[in-house]
């Protein structure tokens, strides 16, 4: 969510992937759970669009020992029926205990045989 402005997004794969491989050198056996964000307020308009760019790069990121937890999707469709104010602390941009709870479950979908 934070990567969202012009110039950020730009390069977040290029830093998400830096990242991932600096740790990994200095630890050879850290493994990552890689979690996109959960939409922005629909307020703001073409503002979801940078959230979707950040998803569908994070999703393009393939690193050994790595899981990709895909929260956007969901939440996108959980917005088509729920209002965003019943998903979100702020009602900007932070999830309420509802969709952390989501977060949660989506997170153990990833970790369970």
């Amino acid at each position: 969510m934070n990567d969202r402005a012009d110039k950020r997004r730009g390069e977040y794969r290029a830093n998400m992937e830096s990242t991932l491989d600096t740790i990994r050198a200095q630890s050879p056996g850290t493994e990552f759970i890689v979690v996109t964000s959960m939409l922005n307020t629909p307020k703001q308009g073409d503002q979801l669009e940078p959230i979707l760019h950040l998803r569908d790069e994070a999703l393009q990121i393939s690193r050994a020992g790595m899981a990709l937890v895909d929260m956007t999707s969901p939440h996108q469709t959980i917005i088509e029926h729920k209002n965003y104010l019943d998903t979100s602390r702020n009602g900007v941009n932070h999830p309420n205990d509802f969709l952390q709870r989501v977060y949660a479950q989506r997170v153990v979908e990833v970790l369970s045989p």
